[in-house]
């Protein structure tokens, strides 16, 4: 999460207000106007403070559907696919779907959400493997490496 971004948990999506939001997994994501419902992936929320939202999606795909204030309204959703990012209005409405470009990866990868990263990230591998298959060129940064603690035949509660 990136400085001075206004986030609200919620049961079924976190609710990002203002702000920036690197997500990783599993994760569904809400702004005021839309609803975002992932499948193991790698994206970026940034939401104005007038409401636009823009999503980019590094890695998997994300589903947009209009809601307000994270309640489905019933509209169509809207795919995005690893590689574009959607512009959304402050009533969910989707304005474009672009490709995003290498600078936007690099621009990402060496920004806030990731500098200072002290812990693993979930998903970094798969990110790492698209970005290295399908955006070639692009410098990805070292993440801690949280090897895998063997369980012994208990349940892992972590």
């Amino acid at each position: 999460m990136n400085r001075f971004s206004q986030l609200k948990l919620g049961a079924s999506c976190f609710l990002l207000d203002k702000g920036q939001i690197l997500v990783s997994g599993k994760q569904n994501g809400c702004t005021k106007s839309s609803r975002m419902s992932v499948r193991g992936t790698n994206y970026v929320i940034d939401v104005s403070e007038s409401g636009d939202a823009e999503l980019s999606v590094l890695e998997g795909s994300v589903e947009v559907a209009p809601s307000l204030d994270g309640e489905p309204t019933g509209a169509p959703s809207t795919t995005v696919e690893a590689g574009q990012k959607v512009q959304l209005s402050p009533v969910g409405v989707v304005l474009a779907i672009l490709r995003l470009s290498p600078s936007d990866y690099t621009s990402v990868l060496n920004g806030p959400l990731f500098s200072g990263f002290s812990s693993s990230l979930p998903g970094f591998s798969s990110l790492e493997s698209y970005i290295r298959s399908y955006v070639p060129g692009v410098s990805i940064p070292s993440v801690p490496y949280a090897p895998s603690v063997p369980s012994f035949g208990f349940p892992r509660f972590f």
